[in-house]
């Protein structure tokens, strides 16, 4: 599992920095067993005066590296090679995927098509409002991960985009 651990104690003394430790050795394996099939991106405990949160790494392509949910969805960056990689585009809400406005309406966007940074790809339905997922950047929609109709989590990818 991909998942980098924030710690922290409430008071500073050694005996709780030994707390800590302790605690990690025994809950955090246990922790990331459940994170593992799971869609929780974050969880955080707090027991006898330790905090102890963990966070599933975002991850792009085949990287596995670490990019925090933003604002606004953004590239990543070109591979030390110069070969560009795809672009993640991850929801920004949870609720029902749709790739068109209305029932039985035109899809937004379709697999192979070229997109403009800012073209809506499709929306997701939360509480009866539908909220625009929007290309963060100019470039072929390579693939949609997602099927009309499914529930999707906030930050889950819902397609791949190859940059211009």
């Amino acid at each position: 599992i991909a998942a980098y651990l924030v710690t922290s104690a409430l008071r500073a003394a050694p005996a709780d920095e030994a707390r800590l430790a302790s605690a990690l050795e025994r809950d955090v394996p246990a922790f990331l067993n459940v994170l593992r099939g799971s869609a929780v991106e974050e969880l955080r405990i707090e027991r006898d005066g330790l905090r102890i949160a963990l966070r599933r790494a975002w991850q792009s392509g085949s990287a596995a590296e670490a990019v925090p949910p933003a604002q606004g969805q953004q590239p990543v960056p070109a591979t030390a090679a110069g070969a560009v990689r795809q672009v993640d585009v991850r929801s920004q809400f949870v609720g029902v995927f749709h790739r068109a406005r209305e029932q039985d309406g035109p899809a937004l966007a379709t697999e192979g098509e070229h997109v403009k940074a800012g073209q809506v790809l499709g929306v997701v339905e939360t509480l009866g409002i539908a909220n625009d997922i929007e290309a963060p950047v100019s470039g072929r929609l390579e693939r949609l991960l997602v099927t009309d109709g499914q529930p999707v989590e906030y930050g889950q990818v819902l397609a791949l985009l190859l940059p211009d």
